[in-house]
C-alpha cells in the first residue's frame, strides 16, 4: 500500500512516514496490527478492549489497575506508538469516559454524558423547528442516536424511521403530516431523558411466558402461575378470514400475543413487572428476531414498536427466545386456544 502514499514533484520524492487514517484500509491495517499486540496479553488473562485508537482496560484493585495502565503505556511507547497523554485516563476510576460514553463500573452500566444529551436534544429541536428539513440533517440526528445504542436500549427504535426517511424510503408514509415528525422528535427527547443508562447484565428476576397464535385466536400462559388464568383472545370472523387468505401473517399474530401478555400484566397486576425480565418462549423465529432487533416488515414493525414502548412504560426487560415447544406446553397452549 505504500506505493500509493508517495508522489514525485519537481524531481523530489515525497511519502508519508506514518500510515495516515485518510486512506480506506488504514483503520483495518491499524486494528489488525493492534490485535496482534493485545492477543498475548488477553491470553494471559488481562482484560482490555479497544476500537481503533481508543482502548480501555479493567482490573481488580487500584494497585493492579495502575500497574496495568503503566505497563501498557511503556509497551505501546516501546513499539513506536505516540500517546496523547492529555487525553489519557491513567489513574484508576470507576466512572470514566470511553468512546463518548460513560462506563459506570459501580452501576455496571453505560450512560450518555449529560452534555452529549443536551447537544442531541438541541439538534432534535432544530429539526423540529426547521421550516425546511434536509435529508442530511435528519440523517445526522439518526446517526447520533444510533451511536448511543450501547447506553440507550431504545436507540434503534427511535433512529430507524428517521434514517429510513432520510434515505428516501417513503417520507410521506412514515410522517404523513408535519405533526407526525414533531411527535417523533418529542418521543426522542422523552426517551433520552427516561432511558439513559443500559446495564450490561440481564435482570435476575424472570417471569416466564409461553404463547402461540392459531387461526382462531391468541393464547398465552405463565408456567409459574404469575397470571391466574390463560390469556385468550378469540379472532373475529373478519380476522379469521384474513388468516385464511394469508393477509395476516403468523409473525404478526404471534407479536400480538406478546403485546396482549404485557398489557394483561399492566391491567391486572400493575407494577408487578417493574424491574423484572419477561422471558417469552416462542416457536416463531421471526417473532424473536423482530422484537430483539426492533425491526420488522411493513406489517410487523408497527406492532414491534408498540410492544417495545409498552415494555418501556412498565419498566420490564423483554427477552424472546426460540425453542421447540414441548408436548406439555403444546397441550396447555392448545387447551387455551380451544377457549377462543
Amino acid at each position: 500500500m505504500w506505493k500509493y502514499l508517495a508522489f514525485q514533484f519537481k524531481g523530489r520524492l515525497y511519502c508519508f512516514t506514518h500510515l495516515p487514517f485518510g486512506v480506506a484500509p488504514a483503520c483495518y491495517v491499524y486494528t489488525t496490527i493492534k490485535q496482534e499486540i493485545f492477543r498475548p496479553l488477553r491470553a494471559a488473562g488481562l482484560r482490555m478492549v479497544f476500537l481503533i485508537d481508543d482502548q480501555c482496560s479493567l482490573e481488580k484493585g487500584q494497585a493492579r489497575t495502575q500497574m496495568l495502565a503503566a505497563a501498557l503505556c511503556r509497551l505501546l511507547a516501546s513499539l513506536g506508538y505516540t500517546l496523547s497523554i492529555e487525553k489519557c485516563q491513567l489513574s484508576p476510576e470507576q466512572l470514566l469516559k470511553f468512546l463518548g460514553l460513560l462506563v459506570d463500573l459501580e452501576a455496571r452500566a453505560f450512560r450518555v454524558p449529560q452534555q452529549k444529551l443536551e447537544q442531541l436534544v438541541e439538534l432534535a429541536r432544530e429539526c423540529q423547528l426547521a421550516s425546511a428539513l434536509s435529508d442530511r440533517l435528519v440523517a445526522r440526528v439518526a446517526g447520533k442516536v444510533m451511536a448511543l445504542a450501547p447506553a440507550m436500549h431504545l436507540a434503534p427504535l427511535v433512529a430507524r424511521d428517521m434514517w429510513r426517511a432520510s434515505q428516501g424510503s417513503g417520507w410521506d408514509e412514515l410522517y404523513p403530516a408535519p405533526t407526525a415528525f414533531s411527535a417523533a422528535v418529542e418521543l426522542l427527547v422523552e426517551l433520552l431523558a427516561r432511558s439513559n443508562g443500559k446495564k450490561w447484565e440481564r435482570r435476575l428476576e424472570v417471569v416466564r411466558v409461553v404463547g402461540d397464535a392459531s387461526d382462531r385466536g391468541l393464547a398465552a400462559y405463565t408456567p409459574n402461575g404469575e397470571l391466574s388464568g390463560h390469556v385468550s383472545v378469540p379472532f373475529t370472523w373478519e380476522q379469521q378470514q384474513a388468516v385464511r387468505l394469508n393477509k395476516w401473517s403468523s409473525t404478526a399474530r404471534e407479536l400480538q400475543v406478546v403485546g396482549e401478555v404485557v398489557q394483561t400484566f399492566a391491567d391486572t397486576r400493575p407494577g408487578f413487572l417493574l424491574g423484572k425480565r419477561l422471558l417469552y418462549g416462542t416457536d416463531n423465529q421471526a417473532t424473536m428476531h423482530d422484537l430483539m432487533r426492533m425491526k420488522g416488515s411493513q406489517d410487523t414493525y408497527p406492532i414491534v414498536r408498540e410492544i417495545v414502548l409498552l415494555c418501556q412504560s412498565v419498566d420490564v426487560e423483554l427477552e424472546v427466545e426460540w425453542r421447540p415447544r414441548t408436548h406439555s406446553e403444546q397441550q396447555v397452549s392448545v387447551e387455551s386456544k380451544d377457549r377462543c
